[in-house]
């Protein structure tokens, strides 16, 4: 099985109908519930796989979309491949905070940046072959990056996949919210050519997230 994985408004679901065009199986509803304003061209998500359970259990397909918060839960031996994309983390938290009301910010953004590092450590613990895709490369040039992954899949024809880029749907601005863990989000972003580097900071990132826990529990 195939995992494409990333954090909310990154461009999973866009690659997840890449996939698609390019002939693999894909594993999961176009839409979920009446909302398509989101994505007009579909999720492409089992819900209860995608965002709380992992996967659990062998699935006939290719290819599935669990978010980095579900990740970790799955079966590792489920999984042959995962492919994860990343986007500007104050484009992807604009589109986030966009639809929805977020009651506390600085723990909703830090979270991302947990589930990022816990993600990372049990890929490469557990020796599971990834790929990441930047969102922005695929705008940017949707045939050389579709290339590069494909051949990392090893399946799919990547001219087809070309397709779904429709830049028209990227309306992309930038949060303008102030947090302190956005920081901590960017450097991710700004340093994930250097897995091992990002792997180092994971003790300070959970250090920085139990406190925050920890002060917010006080306060209320």
């Amino acid at each position: 099985m195939i995992v494409v994985s990333g954090l909310r408004r990154s461009g999973t679901s866009m690659t997840m109908l890449a996939l698609k065009e390019a002939g693999l199986d894909i594993i999961g509803e176009k839409f979920s519930g009446d909302n398509i304003e989101g994505n007009p061209n579909g999720y492409w998500e089992i819900p209860r796989i995608c965002k709380d359970e992992g996967l659990r259990e062998e699935i006939d397909g290719d290819a599935i979309k669990i978010m980095f918060e579900a990740l970790s839960f799955s079966k590792p031996e489920l999984i042959d491949k995962a492919i994860l994309i990343f986007r500007e983390p104050r484009k992807m938290l604009y589109s986030q905070f966009k639809d929805n009301q977020i009651d506390y910010p600085d723990i909703f953004i830090m979270k991302q940046a947990v589930d990022i590092v816990d993600s990372l450590a049990w890929l490469k613990y557990y020796k599971i072959p990834f790929r990441i895709v930047l969102y922005e490369d695929i705008l940017q040039s949707p045939g050389k990056e579709f290339k590069r992954l494909f051949k990392f899949i090893d399946k799919g024809d990547y001219k087809k996949a070309k397709s779904v880029v429709d830049k028209k749907l990227n309306r992309s601005k930038d949060y303008e919210g102030e947090s302190i863990y956005i920081d901590t989000l960017e450097n991710i972003y700004n340093k994930l050519n250097e897995i091992d580097t990002v792997m180092s900071w994971s003790p300070q990132i959970m250090k920085e997230a139990k406190d925050l826990m920890d002060n917010f529990d006080k306060t209320r």
